[in-house]
């Protein structure tokens, strides 16, 4: 990560009304799994709430878009997520991404 980069940031949050099962959650590791090949992204869940957050850069925010709608979670509507295009301004030098 470098200062101006610019990253965006997605944040899942989990719909109520939809069983996340665990065929659908392999889906979904699988998917950021195989797309890592071809762009940087460091995601995870978070532990006090259900969902999570991915970082992740492409070429546009088009491109973000279509890679967040072909993510299983979000296909079978198991979760909804936000999107922000986020440039970069401070980065630690501890920070090895």
């Amino acid at each position: 990560m470098k200062e101006e980069e610019i990253w965006f940031v997605r944040i899942d949050e989990k719909n109520d009304n939809i069983h996340l099962t665990e065929e659908i959650y392999k889906n979904h590791l699988q998917y950021l799994t195989q797309i890592t090949s071809e762009i940087k992204l460091i995601g995870g869940g978070f532990q006090n709430v259900p969902g999570g957050m991915i970082l992740f850069q492409t070429a546009n925010l088009n491109e973000a878009r279509k890679i967040s709608e072909s993510d299983p979670l979000i296909v079978t509507k198991a979760y909804k997520y936000k999107l922000y295009e986020w440039k970069l301004k401070i980065v630690s030098n501890k920070a090895n991404c």
